[in-house]
């Protein structure tokens, strides 16, 4: 290395000492040409900014070393570069060059490189003289909805329809789908899973259910039971009835069951116990047609009758054949009386002769002919009530017979009478008063309303009328709309229009719609509607109504069978 001798006074040299010192200036390595002295002449003995092209440094003459590049190029101060500010090279002069940092970066200014964030920090100001921070933790119910990097903080967003149970989820898992025949168990959250559990008693025919649905509780006999994911399927009602105080209906298939008092076995099984739910009949099948009488029934299988309970002078709790009849088209029960309809068009009843029921003299517990001014011929249908009956022929004439005390059968005499009425298509009967549907309205005679015992009269406000059912003292005709409308005594709300006050107009049965056909009993009234379910009003005091209770109802119920 060459050395070059200077002589220099005292003061100078200390001087240079002192601005060596306050510039801070490294001596650069060897240059490898042997010339490792460097020029004093030029910007004074302050240290030298840097004058080399590439970075256009500016002197500004004051020689404080204190000269500053463009571009955002500077010299390192006294300790170095600045904060915010990292070392990014160093001057042809051995000057350490100071550039600014970049977003992203932190500085610490001295000696210290830029320092890119770190994987999980960012730079949150924008000011590299300020440390980067950690991202935002996504929570468990949240998703990383934007990754964190350098120049950004992570994002998160809630679960919405499923859920997170981790930190920063780069997604949200979906909950568990209830299939069909599952319900919801646990709706599930933002940090747990929906949870599902079968249906036991009901069932769901859709994902998702919050609830299973109960199977369809039938009146009578069950086609096909219910399934997880399907409804259970009843057996349609054809023909209701009611006795004194228990209903019997008739199934598709010929099934009978019946519900009330079987005090004397009108419901058809062992013992006395009144039954709120209906039940089956044992050993009836095949049955076409069914009546109820006051305290028994009897039911038409292929011409043959069997009855049970207690009915036309017999008793029993099982079922019993009524021996004679082979060929009836049609059965009727009164109080202790009943009849059947031939297929020759005679009628032949068995039971209490107290009141001309069988006419003829005597009681019979044998079916004899009916004979009224002659062998009644051309009926084919029968109707009793408690101590009369009545006879619909296929001309449409009405003929009756029996009690007459209040000129039910149609006139002043005890015995009977033919061609009451002609024009008739459906008869019912009451204890004191007959009614008939005629030409789309009703007409009654006898004690079929408040005042009225005698002559037939049009029952008001009448019209679309279809069938024609009649109670003890009260009356319900079913209109071609399906509505049904009802008037007379209402103790226990026969009439079913949601009060017990009597009326004698026809009030409309609440709550009731798209009936098939009606049925009564003394104090209550039931209806078939077109799902084939039945559903009672009025009396319940040996469950009658067949819905579970012995409660009165004042608006109808659904009839259910036992389980």
């Amino acid at each position: 290395m060459r050395l070059t001798q200077l002589t220099l006074g005292p003061t100078v040299a200390l001087s240079l000492i002192f601005a060596c010192t306050v510039a801070g200036i490294r001596k650069n390595p060897p240059s490898g040409d042997g010339d490792d002295t460097s020029p004093v002449g030029e910007g004074g003995l302050g240290g030298q900014g840097d004058q080399s092209s590439d970075h256009n440094a500016t002197d500004d003459g004051d020689g404080d070393g204190d000269e500053q590049g463009s571009g955002g190029a500077q010299s390192a101060g006294p300790s170095g570069c600045a904060p915010g500010t990292a070392v990014s090279g160093v001057t042809a002069s051995g000057e350490t060059i100071c550039s600014d940092c970049e977003e992203g970066e932190y500085c610490a200014g001295g000696d210290a490189d830029a320092a890119p964030c770190e994987d999980g920090t960012w730079d949150h100001d924008s000011n590299p003289t300020t440390e980067c921070v950690a991202w935002a933790e996504c929570e468990p119910g949240e998703y990383v909805e934007t990754p964190g990097r350098a120049t950004n903080d992570r994002e998160c967003t809630t679960c919405e329809d499923g859920y997170s149970n981790d930190k920063n989820a780069e997604d949200c898992t979906d909950w568990t789908s209830c299939e069909a025949g599952q319900y919801v168990l646990d709706p599930g959250s933002t940090t747990t899973d929906r949870s599902c559990d079968d249906c036991a008693t009901g069932f769901t025919e859709n994902e998702n259910q919050k609830t299973c649905t109960e199977w369809s509780r039938c009146s009578g006999p069950t086609t096909k039971d219910g399934a997880s994911t399907e409804d259970a399927t009843c057996t349609a009602a054809l023909a209701v009835t009611g006795g004194a105080s228990h209903t019997c209906a008739l199934f598709a298939g010929g099934a009978v069951w019946c519900w009330g008092s079987n005090q004397n076995g009108q419901v058809g099984i062992s013992g006395t116990d009144d039954q709120a739910l209906s039940r089956p009949v044992p050993g009836l099948s095949g049955v076409s047609q069914l009546d109820a009488g006051m305290n028994g029934s009897c039911a038409l299988t292929g011409g043959s009758i069997k009855c049970w309970g207690s009915t036309g002078g017999l008793s029993a709790t099982t079922l019993q054949g009524i021996s004679g009849i082979a060929d009836a088209t049609s059965v009727a029960s009164g109080a202790n009386h009943s009849c059947a309809a031939l297929e020759d068009g005679r009628v032949k009843c068995w039971g209490s002769n107290a009141y001309n029921q069988l006419t003829g003299s005597g009681d019979s517990t044998t079916p004899r002919l009916v004979t009224i001014s002659g062998i009644l011929e051309g009926v084919t249908v029968v109707s009793s009530s408690y101590y009369h009956t009545c006879a619909l022929g296929s001309d449409l004439s009405v003929s009756c017979w029996g009690r007459n005390n209040t000129s039910q059968i149609g006139t002043t005499l005890f015995d009977a009478t033919t061609d009451v009425i002609s024009n008739a298509s459906s008869i019912a009967l009451g204890e004191g008063g007959t009614c008939v549907t005629r030409t789309g309205g009703v007409v009654c005679w006898g004690a079929y309303n408040a005042g009225e015992n005698s002559s037939q009269r049009a029952v008001p406000d009448i019209s679309g009328a279809v069938q024609v059912v009649g109670g003890k003292s009260h009356w319900c005709v079913l209109l071609d709309d399906g509505s049904v409308k009802c008037w007379g005594t209402q103790t226990y709300g026969e009439l079913g229009n949601g009060t017990t006050g009597s009326s004698w107009m026809p009030v409309t049965v609440s709550n009731l719609e798209g009936v098939v056909t009606l049925g009564a009993g003394d104090n209550h009234t039931c209806a078939i509607v077109e799902t084939g379910d039945v559903y009672c009003w009025g009396r319940n005091n040996d469950g009658q109504l067949g819905d579970g209770t012995k409660a009165n109802r004042t608006t109808p119920v659904k009839v259910l069978a036992a389980e």
